[in-house]
């Protein structure tokens, strides 16, 4: 752990240039929320680059500890998912995605032998999975619901992160999972929860849709959840608390990038299908 780290501090805090990164995923955010307020192309295009980009980021990570991660191959995988979801809707996302399958098999099982081939096919599938497969679900909740269900995730996700941040700070406990980090705290998480219901209930209203409780509450559990799970996994893909040279290296907007990133990421999938189970 950083020395300069107090145990309440949220992951990542007290990395250097984390003020940089914070300024350059409120930028990205606001982009992409102008981009969905146009049209679905341009958030498509924005969407599709943003995902390329961190795939690319992230594959570096992978390459410097070990593994056969080739930025250019994990930044298609990752740019394929959401212009196939504007292509072809769902049938697109999922016919991508054994695409994906079958590309690890064609690079790393049937090419030239590589370093650790079993830990890179499947840091190559998590990755293309996670960082493309999930940003596409923005598409499908710009093509379901229009600009204003975008708008109301990011009200969401605000309300979980402000909600999540006040826990962690004022009201503290244990960590939800120690080995991941000091934060998120099971009050901290517990907090999110209800800052998610909180944005639900904005996002319901931004919808024209009756705020009911049980929408509220099912919408609301399912999307903070998502959130928490997403911060969670994002520790442990990338942890903040063990920085390498390659973070001293990396710039302010890259790790704004992923910031704003990891944020919505699960969000956006549990929303879409917490949305089509509540209204059904």
């Amino acid at each position: 752990m950083d020395p300069d780290m107090r145990p309440d501090m949220p992951m990542g805090g007290a990395s250097p240039g984390s003020g940089s990164r914070i300024v350059a995923g409120a930028g990205l955010t606001f982009i992409a929320l102008a981009a969905s307020q146009v049209s679905t192309g341009l958030l498509t295009v924005v969407v599709a680059l943003a995902a390329a980009a961190a795939a690319a980021v992230l594959a570096r990570d992978f390459e410097a500890i070990g593994l056969n991660a080739p930025p250019l191959l994990y930044a298609a995988a990752a740019l394929a998912l959401p212009l196939a979801v504007l292509r072809f809707r769902e049938p697109g996302l999922a016919g991508a995605a054994a695409a994906l399958v079958f590309v690890a098999a064609a690079r790393w099982v049937l090419g030239r032998p590589a370093r650790a081939a079993v830990e890179s096919i499947a840091a190559f599938i998590l990755t293309a999975l996670y960082v493309g497969f999930c940003s596409a679900y923005l598409i499908l909740l710009r093509l379901g619901g229009g600009a204003r269900l975008i708008l109301g995730l990011v009200i969401v996700v605000a309300a979980f992160h402000a909600a999540r941040w006040v826990g962690d700070t004022y009201l503290r406990g244990p960590a939800l999972a120690p080995h991941l980090g000091p934060t998120p705290t099971m009050s901290g998480a517990v907090a999110g929860l209800g800052g998610a219901l909180i944005g639900v209930a904005a996002l319901l209203s931004l919808m024209n849709l009756a705020i009911r409780p049980r929408l509220v509450i099912e919408i609301g559990l399912a999307v903070g959840s998502a959130l928490t799970l997403g911060m969670l996994a994002w520790a442990l893909i990338r942890p903040e608390l063990q920085p390498s040279e390659a973070d001293e290296d990396r710039s302010a907007l890259a790790g704004g990038l992923l910031s704003a990133l990891q944020a919505v990421l699960l969000s956006a999938p549990a929303l879409f299908y917490a949305l089509r189970l509540a209204l059904r």
